[in-house]
Parts: C-alpha cells; sequence; structure tokens
C-alpha cells in the first residue's frame, strides 16, 4: 500500500503535523507549494490550515489537479482551530475528480 502525505503551511504548524504522520507511515512530507506528483497513490493525507474560514487558496488549486486515477483515497487533516468546516470546498473538489475522502 502506497500512501503519501503533502502540506500546505503559512506559521509551520501543519508541516509538523505532516511531518510526524508521514514518519509514522515511514514516508516523508512533501510541501505542495513545490507541486509534487502523484502517481498510484492508495491513501494521500492531505495537512493544512483553515484561513478566514476555508483551506488556503493555493492548497484548492494543487488539489484540482489531483486526479482519481492517481489517487484513491484521501484523508484530510486540519491544524485550525476553527474546525473542518474549511474543508468543504476542499473536499468537494477531490469527489469532483474521483477520489474517495474518508469520513469525518
Amino acid at each position: 500500500m502506497k500512501n503519501e502525505v503533502i502540506y500546505l503551511t503559512k506559521t509551520g504548524h501543519s508541516k509538523k503535523i505532516a511531518e510526524a504522520v508521514a514518519a509514522a507511515l515511514g514516508t516523508q512530507a512533501k510541501d505542495i507549494k513545490t507541486k509534487p506528483a502523484l502517481e498510484g497513490v492508495d491513501t494521500l493525507f492531505i495537512v493544512g490550515g483553515i484561513y478566514g474560514g476555508v483551506s488556503d487558496p493555493a492548497m484548492l488549486e494543487y488539489a484540482a489537479g489531483i486526479k482519481g486515477d492517481a489517487v484513491k483515497k484521501a484523508a484530510l487533516l486540519c491544524s485550525s482551530a476553527s474546525g473542518k468546516a474549511g474543508q468543504d470546498k476542499l473536499r468537494q473538489l477531490l469527489k469532483d475528480n474521483g477520489i474517495e475522502v474518508c469520513a469525518d
């Protein structure tokens, strides 16, 4: 099973979370600013903050390019005090691209 961890961070908090998850999975966390290529991924862990009630626009732009033939399933991790509600757009983008998104 191939797992990948990607993140977007402004403060460094999401990076710390992503690195901890990646270490537990035996992989490396990748910053989406580097536009990592994804292929044959069984589960993609996406770590990012919520800013102004929504996911960062750069996260949404990157996610729009992730297709279901490259990633089977995604798990969203939020590093925000505002909760998961801001992930609705991200969740829908992934579903629209044919990617199963783990339940909350």
